[in-house]
């Protein structure tokens, strides 16, 4: 009627688990000290942990490397490319394009750079007409004060 379960007792006075189940008119019983049960149910534990860690810290350095490939890379080309930039060269143009975000902040980058040089070349041409305007009053002033009286 017990047939298959696991079952408590002691067995020379050491405390067992037991089974046994009937097979062909022989019984078979299966003994382990209750101590061997609980050791190997240690042993269980620590092997799962130590697995789940391991695990862990290969998502971990897979993950950091993810990252470091597909964020802080771009990140530094992006911050090189803004360094020229920002030293003078309007000529630089930002190309990071290992996905739609980094596209578009390139895109964004490129777009504004390309503002400032159409604002550049309109304060150019707005302060050679002020000279040029400034010119002609000097010339203006300068044949006025040379007339004779």
């Amino acid at each position: 009627a017990n047939e298959g379960l696991t079952l408590t007792g002691k067995i020379d006075n050491v405390a067992s688990r037991y089974m046994f189940t009937q097979e062909n008119g022989y019984t078979i019983i299966a003994i382990i000290p209750e101590e061997e049960v609980i050791r190997a149910g240690s042993l269980s534990t620590y092997m799962n942990i130590f697995i789940e860690i391991w695990i862990f810290a290969i998502l971990f350095i897979l993950v950091y490397y993810l990252i470091r490939k597909q964020i802080v890379e771009n990140i530094n080309k992006i911050n090189q490319s803004l360094a020229q930039i920002t030293n003078g060269n309007l000529e630089t143009v930002v190309d990071v394009r290992s996905n739609r975000e980094f596209a578009s902040l390139s895109d964004d980058i490129n777009s504004t750079v390309v503002t400032l040089k159409k604002y550049i070349a309109e304060a150019s041409a707005r302060i050679d007409k002020e000279l040029e305007f400034a010119k002609t009053i000097q010339k203006f002033q300068s044949s006025y004060n040379n007339r004779s009286y």
